[in-house]
């Protein structure tokens, strides 16, 4: 029998306890303790775990000799990562369960089990492997959580030996465990058997290939291997997961940092710089004296002061407007949309500023939510005559997918204020990304025209026509700018990535050194470094690369390419005595600290990592840049030792990490995700537990989790957590992933639901509308299928899914506008075996007998064993009077 679980809804309890009862009619009491618990495990869900423990208490007092409400509140506990207290409660728990009846068996193994979890929070290893032990004829579900749990205390510990092994067991009990796979793969890469390592990656891309970890394990063997473009790929590939948030996290900056790194080696200079422009724009003792020290570090420009000052004033005094607000304002300025928007909500009923309203919707369409956004901006400004709210308004309407009401109500902002260049550079950088070339090149022209003296419009300008391979205009541009601002190191600059961009690198090193002798910014020194680097240069590379980091110590792409070029050319070492001195000599940069205290936590240097970190904290007064720079190191660290398959020094970095900073939510996120690779799925569930109380906005651990279950093939939980996720921060990503679930979980009809509503909030989908055209399709909703089909190529004319799916539809009813479909995706992707066979087929349907022959000969032998190719092939050679071919065929 399988065990019961935690909580069952309210109906499935009442009927249990009805069927045990004597009585006709439930008491009082039994029917509040249901109502408890139903409620407890409702806030569970909803990631409120004091509500939901509160409410097991509740129904705890009703009935004490119940066992269930001890199990919820000891998984909110784990969750919660409150290892002490949960092992204290299952101590209570133990003195009232009479160890020794064979009726207990199930829970004395539920204890087991969450005992284990306790400790691996604790980081007890060979405490939890005693709980283990302690089982006593567990169900196969229990073995296998047991296995899981013991696999990562043996992680944990170090013992990889170990660890494999219990890879290995996950695998016997369940052959699609992806992060086992993944893990089994680097423990592989790490001793050299790169053979065996790629097969546990394939292993994992087969159970599920758009995992971002997946693509992030298979881009970063591609980048070891110095197959740029390979690696490029999976970047991007990873980034569709990673990518979804609305702020630059840590991850994501990492991400594309690695991304613009294989770009650049693989010669890729303008895709570079698209990602390049992508990370470049992104206590006092009393109440009165803390406003007071904010506001003139406000004043001076010192925003991360300012922001520990009213932090300090809202640690003393939570609902204080003032700082609330102020503190708003910074985290905006500071390009923390999370924040800004979660301080500056809590005030805009109680501040009466068109700016504040400006600031928040600014925030909400960061964070993904122009509706919100449009909706304050139409109440502020119902008129339409102020531009800066028609302008926001626009971009509301923009990111929301109406793409003609966004363009228009630019426009119309753009008319009443023609000199808000910054709007108008923005404006061009989106007609840019949507193709119409033309008119971002208008928009730019007219910038400069109205304002000849700003650099940003020009720059763009040039990269603009350069990277579209109208290089000649591009240098015309650069001219005219050296022309008009003839001492702009800037325009130097422009020029020698032109330069670059068509090939001439001598011209392109010329003009770095020519802006260096005008203005020695550490953006030409950065330029010609890189330059030299790419040609092989390492020593003057890196002179001027190490220049750069002196001007600019705490750029991170400096330090980055100082560090990989360093790596490249065997200067490491030269190079961290470098950082050191700088980072001695400056009073208030942290990036090189940032990363020698990373190399000091991977090397084992705890000694030296104390002290960068407390050099760290004597330069940031903000308590969230800390641990940001801090948290963020030993995160750095402990994935790079995860990575060398040191799993000792990773779980010691991350208990260190977490230890200073436990509300940290990368750190909580990695250590999640290092428990669910070791089948450790309660203790990771704890962590996220505690996440999703400490970060009640955050979708992440719930679509951790959601992962995770659908790696389990838990697919119908899965959809319910990513709900979960979406209700915090929807995204097309989160979508997608939603609907694969419900798929598995044979829930069409809910995943065509989830989708109708989706396109309707991501109308600019196209990846929406496919997956709802196909669902369609295979439900056979024909008209349906066919019009999101429709709906898909308005919005991707070349998607050779769509073309080839909707000309299958059609090739009956419509056979002309078929075979025009049905070539259209032969030409964009020849190579799918698939769609060759539509496109004979049709050939075959609309009489052009031998060129479907043709065809379908090539679609057999891209897949020969194809039983519906050979079906087609056979029946047209038939048709053609070929008996013999098709007798061969239908063997």
């Amino acid at each position: 029998m399988k065990p019961i679980q935690s909580w069952l809804p309210l109906a499935l309890l009442l009927a249990l306890l009805a069927g045990c009862s004597n009585e006709d009619q439930m008491s009082q009491e039994e029917v509040e303790f249901l109502s408890h618990m139903d409620q407890a495990q409702f806030f569970r869900e909803q990631g409120e775990l004091q509500a939901s423990t509160q409410e097991a208490r509740n129904a705890m007092e009703l009935k004490p000799d119940q066992f269930e409400p001890w199990f919820l509140i000891i998984r909110n506990l784990i969750t919660a990562g409150d290892g002490d207290t949960a092992e204290r409660q299952l101590d209570e728990l133990a003195e009232r369960i009479d160890q020794e009846d064979p009726r207990n068996r199930e829970n004395l193994n539920r204890m087991a089990l969450a005992r284990a979890q306790a400790r691996l929070i604790r980081e007890d290893w060979d405490g939890a492997v005693e709980a283990l032990n302690s089982l006593r004829e567990p169900e196969r579900n229990q073995q296998i959580t047991a296995h899981r749990l013991a696999g990562d205390a043996h992680r944990q510990a170090g013992d990889v030996d170990a660890a494999r092994e219990a890879y290995k067991q996950a695998l016997d009990t369940n052959p699609g465990a992806t992060m086992a796979h993944l893990g089994l793969s680097r423990l592989a890469w790490q001793r050299g058997d790169k053979e065996a390592a790629r097969e546990h990656l394939e292993a994992a891309s087969e159970q599920d290939a758009d995992d971002s970890e997946v693509w992030l394990w298979r881009a970063r063997i591609a980048h070891q291997e110095g197959r740029f473009e390979d690696a490029a790929e999976a970047y991007t590939q990873a980034l569709e997961g990673i990518g979804r948030y609305d702020v630059m996290t840590r991850r994501k900056y990492e991400t594309i940092s690695l991304l613009i790194e294989v770009l650049r080696e693989n010669g890729n200079a303008s895709q570079a710089f698209v990602y390049e422009e992508m990370l470049a724009n992104s206590a006092p003792g009393t109440i009165r004296s803390g406003m007071r020290a904010a506001r003139e570090a406000y004043d001076e420009g010192n925003l991360s002061i300012a922001a520990g000052h009213l932090e300090e004033v809202l640690a003393q005094a939570p609902g204080h407007d003032d700082a609330g607000i102020l503190l708003g304002i910074i985290r905006f300025q500071q390009g923390r949309m999370d924040d800004a928007e979660s301080l500056l909500s809590e005030h805009e009923d109680k501040v009466d500023s068109g700016e504040l309203t400006k600031m928040l919707a600014a925030a909400r369409i960061q964070l993904q939510r122009p509706e919100e956004a449009r909706r304050m901006l139409e109440e502020l400004d119902p008129e339409g005559n102020d531009p800066g709210v028609v302008a926001l308004i626009g971009v509301a309407a923009l990111s929301s997918g109406e793409d003609q009401l966004g363009r228009a109500m630019i426009e119309q902002s753009l008319a009443m204020a023609p000199d808000n260049t910054d709007l108008r550079v923005r404006f061009a950088r989106y007609l840019a990304s949507e193709g119409n070339s033309e008119e971002a090149q208008e928009q730019l022209e007219t910038a400069i025209e109205r304002a000849p003296d700003a650099e940003q419009p020009r720059a763009f300008l040039a990269r603009f026509l350069a990277e579209n391979g109208d290089h000649e205009s591009a240098r015309k541009v650069v001219d005219q700018w050296r022309s008009d601002q003839p001492d702009s190191a800037l325009a130097r600059n422009l020029a020698g990535d032109v330069a670059q961009l068509r090939g001439d690198t001598d011209a392109a090193r010329q003009h770095y050194r020519d802006a260096i002798g005008m203005d020695e910014s550490p953006a030409s020194h950065h330029a010609l470094g890189a330059l030299h680097a790419r040609d092989g240069n390492a020593k003057p590379a890196l002179e001027h690369l190490r220049r750069a980091v002196e001007l600019a110590p705490d750029n991170p792409r400096y330090l980055r390419d100082l560090v990989s070029v360093a790596a490249n050319h065997d200067a490491e070492d030269a190079t961290r005595d470098f950082l050191a001195r700088v980072a001695e000599e400056s009073d208030s940069a942290t990036a090189p600290h940032r990363y020698l205290l990373q190399v000091a936590l991977e090397s084992g240097d705890d000694e030296r990592a104390s002290e960068l970190v407390a050099a760290i904290e004597t330069r940031l007064d903000d308590s969230g840049q800390r641990a940001s720079v801090i948290a963020g190191a030993y995160l750095a660290a402990a994935r790079t030792t995860a990575d060398r398959g040191n799993d000792g020094r990773t779980r010691e970095l991350v208990r260190q990490g977490r230890q200073r900073y436990k509300e940290h939510e990368g750190l909580a996120l990695f250590e999640a995700r290092l428990q669910f690779e070791a089948d450790r799925a309660s203790d990771a569930r704890d962590i996220l537990r505690s996440i999703k109380t400490q970060h009640p906005g955050s979708p992440r651990p719930f679509l951790l989790e959601a992962d995770y279950m659908a790696s389990e093939g838990n697919y119908s939980q899965a959809a319910d957590l990513y709900q979960l996720a979406r209700d915090k921060s929807d995204s097309p990503q989160t979508v997608t992933r939603q609907v694969r679930v419900l798929r598995e979980a044979e829930r069409s009809r809910r995943a065509i639901e989830v989708l109708e509503a989706a396109t309707g909030k991501f109308p600019q989908s196209s990846r929406l509308y496919l997956e709802l055209a196909m669902l369609q399709q295979n439900n056979g909703n024909r008209e349906a299928a066919r019009s999101a089909y429709e709906q898909t190529l308005e919005l991707a004319p070349d998607n050779a899914v769509a073309l080839n799916n909707l000309a299958w539809l059609l090739h009956e009813d419509e056979p002309e506008r078929a075979l025009e479909l049905a070539e259209k995706a032969y030409n964009a992707n020849p190579e799918a075996a698939s769609i060759v066979d539509t496109y004979g087929w049709i050939l075959f349907r609309n009489g052009d007998l031998e060129r479907s022959i043709e065809v379908l000969e090539s679609a057999h032998e891209l897949a020969p064993e194809a039983a519906e190719i050979r079906e087609h092939l056979a029946a047209v050679h038939r048709e053609a009077g070929n008996n013999a071919r098709a007798d061969e065929l239908t063997r």
